[in-house]
């Protein structure tokens, strides 16, 4: 994420920067349900978005990378943007947005 820091100039973070945390709360919450509470603990919402790194990507009916699939799930509930990629292939969704007046 340093990089999205320093040479594009936006705010980022991800769930591995404290990983006493991270940690914690794998053990309280458990594996699948880690990175959205993490992202419910940062206060997402619809000014913000979510981007999803991934080698093989996720898929609920399959079991797979469940922490990343309830991530995304939770983006979408609270109106944040949205991107995930794995592999070559890349999956966006995006969000209208209104200029305030």
């Amino acid at each position: 994420m340093n990089d999205f820091r320093k040479i594009a100039g936006f705010e980022c973070y991800t769930p591995s920067d404290n990983v006493s945390e991270l940690t914690a709360r794998i053990n309280d919450d458990g594996w699948e349900t880690s990175y959205a509470r993490w992202l419910q603990g940062s206060r997402l919402g619809g000014a913000d978005a979510v981007f999803v790194f991934s080698v093989g990507g996720g898929s609920a009916a399959q079991g797979v990378s469940l922490n990343l699939v309830r991530a995304l799930e939770l983006a979408k509930k609270v109106g944040a943007g949205s991107s995930a990629w794995w592999g070559a292939t890349a999956v966006t969704r995006r969000r209208s947005r209104t200029s305030p007046s």
